[in-house]
């Protein structure tokens, strides 16, 4: 067992009585659940940061609880004691706080908080998207598509939205997918939105995207000014007039045959 302070770097699946200091970077909403036994628990989940790393912290019953009486919110800095580790579904190392466990706020300047780089530093600017296959991002809404619905081949509906983000002369698509998409009903031009966790990947046509997944955490903060005018989407190229030399164009279609990756 390990009960020294650790760095995000040092953690490892499998550790008990686990330290860390972290800048919060996002928190998400408590969520009710049902056990097998018939109670109800209670999660919430944070994740934070320090200058080797962000880690996912789960805050079970209780300790869920506490963090909204603290006020935690992005931009403080806590202290995490007597908590234990495991490997989640994604692979990923995550860290948890039961009971035992304890989750306190640390003043800014102590000792503690030496080294750990303000909130700023954990955003990566959209110009450098390509650096990373995965972004924190803030910016604002320059432009919102219409929500898409689709069938999934095991006949599940799901849903897509397309929002371009911008950060001074600089824009890239952010693409919320199902449950996501309702977390920025209403979202318009103007708007700041933010997102922690977002997954880069590569555009063809416009270089990066950044897609929300369900990790992933979205603030958005609406603009109390009125929506500049903004130029619709331009229409769909039927696929029957697709030639060689077209750039920038949109394309609508149900897929086939899916690819074999190679």
């Amino acid at each position: 067992n390990i009960s020294t302070e650790l760095k995000v770097k040092d953690l490892a699946p499998g550790l008990r009585d686990v330290s860390l200091v972290g800048r919060v970077l996002a928190v998400h909403p408590v969520k009710a659940f049902r056990r097998p036994t018939g109670e109800e628990g209670k999660l919430r989940r944070l994740i934070l940061g320090d200058s080797t790393g962000t880690v996912e912290v789960y805050l079970w019953n209780e300790k869920a609880e506490e963090a909204g009486r603290a006020g935690l919110t992005s931009g403080l800095l806590v202290k995490i004691e007597h908590g234990y580790t495991r490997r989640g579904l994604s692979g990923r190392v995550e860290l948890h706080l039961s009971e035992k466990g304890s989750l306190t706020v640390v003043p800014e300047g102590s000792p503690e908080a030496e080294g750990i780089p303000p909130l700023e530093e954990f955003f990566t600017s959209l110009s450098k998207l390509e650096e990373v296959s995965e972004a924190n991002i803030r910016g604002v809404v320059s432009r919102v598509s219409q929500v898409k619905t689709f069938v999934r081949s095991s006949g599940e509906e799901g849903k897509v939205l397309r929002v371009r983000l911008a950060e001074g002369e600089r824009e890239v698509s952010v693409v919320f997918w199902d449950e996501k998409v309702d977390e920025v009903e209403g979202v318009k031009p103007g708007d700041l939105l933010e997102i922690v966790g977002g997954k880069v990947r590569e555009d063809p046509v416009e270089g990066f995207e950044v897609h929300v997944r369900r990790s992933s955490h979205v603030k958005l903060t609406p603009s109390a000014a009125p929506p500049p005018r903004v130029e619709p989407a331009p229409e769909s190229v039927p696929l029957g007039e697709l030639k060689p030399g077209l750039r920038g164009i949109t394309v609508e279609g149900f897929m086939v045959e899916a690819p074999n990756l190679k």
